[in-house]
């Protein structure tokens, strides 16, 4: 694993922010001091090459009033106003005939650079000297020729100037800048690791405050100083993850709470029946009845069992729906009616389909499952209702190729209040009834479930004159067809 990888975030950031200040301020500095040099370096060679023609026109000047050669060179040099530069004057043969006192005996020139020397309209001739006695750093030097015309010969004025306060600039250039950036970068380094740490302090924290939370401490909040910034903005998406967590915990612990009761019951009828069957003396017939009142407990133990199953497969996503499949509703519906018929005429019901056109509606969904939501819904009616009361299922079409199953009964219906609560794991209105319907209160939300996963929806609402309609609803992608006349 990369070891910048494993160290701190803040110290990462102030790493990164050094680095990136330290090439910056570096490629800067150089900028700088490269462009200095080169204005430096362009501005001496101008005025070297400037200052040099001026010099070999005014000799020109003196020859031309008739000066000799020997005393308008040593007059030139002598009242020379350009003190920056050194100057020497040497005659065709290579004889020196006037050098500025600086040189003391010193060249500028050799006699074989001379030759090349270009007359003073054509050009200046450019030598350098490297660094030696004549100047530490070096001298750039510029060479004209001027002819003079008395003496019938060629004069050769060198003009040159040292390197030594280009460097000396340079160098006052140089120690403020090696000075300067380590310490600019040693008190960006302390400001950016203070920043660091002060705008990951939240962050810390709130990792303190998380490691206090605990499966007892759910209801606990991260502390928001700024919503409106990143951090802000990170504790709020935690604090919604801790209150979904807490609702998941709240939710598991409330099913385990509720599937215990409803297993402590029957398990306690098998319990003391079997204890009650098996204490001296014996009967025959009491002991037929205590296996029936077992055999009616352990089918309800299972019925419990497979609803707990299949919620707790729904909540995983283990639950495959078959959306491919074609079920005419029509159908479903009356088919559902004759398997609950029997339930319906021992309890004293009237079961039926509800008067109107057929819908002729076909849904695409998995027909094991339709049928077990619509079970579900007739069962609940059935079971909540008083005798001689009635439960229909009717198809109603509705705009944009949408359905509804109605699941009517004529029953003591829901309070408004309770229309959501019914929906909600092992609910019972009437918690007394469940020894009489053998009901767990997972059908319902099985039934809401189903509808859910067929992007549909189920609700509850009271009817007119007395109780209540569980509405199924099928949104778009249910086509409907001709209804079938025979069906």
């Amino acid at each position: 694993m990369n070891p910048i990888a494993r160290l701190p975030i803040r110290l990462k950031l102030t790493l990164w922010y050094a680095v990136a200040l330290a090439v910056s301020m570096i490629l800067l500095s150089a900028a700088i001091y490269v462009s200095t040099r080169r204005m430096l370096y362009a501005d001496m060679d101008r005025d070297l090459e400037r200052n040099s023609r001026s010099l070999a026109a005014r000799l020109e000047h003196e020859f031309d009033e008739g000066e000799t050669g020997e005393h308008a060179s040593a007059s030139l040099v002598r009242k020379s106003l350009f003190h920056n530069l050194s100057l020497e004057i040497v005659r065709d043969d290579g004889t020196l005939v006037a050098a500025s006192d600086d040189l003391a005996g010193r060249r500028l020139s050799q006699p074989g650079e001379l030759a090349s020397v270009p007359p003073l309209r054509s050009g200046v001739a450019r030598f350098s000297i490297p660094p030696g006695d004549l100047d530490p750093a070096g001298v750039e030097t510029a060479a004209v020729r001027v002819f003079h015309s008395m003496e019938g010969r060629d004069y050769v004025l060198v003009a040159g100037a040292g390197r030594t306060a280009n460097e000396t600039a340079l160098d006052a250039l140089r120690v403020p800048i090696l000075t300067l950036i380590p310490l600019l970068l040693a008190m960006a380094v302390t400001g950016g690791w203070l920043l660091a740490r002060r705008a990951l302090a939240p962050v810390a924290a709130m990792a303190e405050q998380a490691r206090l939370m605990g499966a007892d401490r759910l209801d606990r909040r991260l502390e928001v100083a700024n919503p409106g910034d990143e951090l802000g903005m990170l504790a709020l998406t935690f604090n919604e993850l801790l209150a979904r967590l807490e609702s998941a915990f709240v939710r598991m612990k409330q099913f385990m709470a509720d599937a215990s009761h409803e297993v402590r019951t029957p398990v306690a009828i098998i319990r003391s029946g079997a204890s009650v069957a098996l204490t001296p003396p014996i009967e025959i017939g009491e002991c037929v009845e205590t296996l029936q009142a077992i055999s009616d407990q352990t089918v309800r133990m299972s019925r419990l069992v497979d609803d707990m199953f299949f919620l707790a497969r729904a909540d995983a996503g283990a639950i495959p729906i078959d959306s491919s499949e074609s079920v005419v509703l029509d159908d479903l519906v009356d088919r559902c009616l004759r398997t609950a018929a029997p339930l319906a005429v021992e309890r004293r019901v009237e079961l039926s389909r509800a008067e109107g056109p057929r819908a002729g509606a076909v849904c695409f969904g998995d027909r094991v499952r339709l049928e077990q939501m619509l079970m579900n819904l007739i069962v609940n009616g059935i079971n909540h209702v008083n005798e001689g009361d009635t439960v229909s299922v009717g198809l109603r079409d509705a705009a944009k190729g949408v359905v509804h199953i109605d699941v009517r009964d004529t029953g003591p219906g829901i309070p408004a209040e309770h229309h959501d609560t019914v929906f909600e794991r092992f609910s019972r209105l009437d918690a007394s009834r469940s020894s009489d319907t053998g009901g767990s209160g997972l059908g319902l939300p099985i039934a809401r479930w189903i509808a859910m996963a067929h992007a549909g929806s189920l609700s509850v609402s009271n009817a007119r004159g007395g109780g209540c309609v569980f509405t199924v609803t099928l949104p778009e992608g249910t086509r409907f067809v001709e209804a079938n006349p025979e069906s």
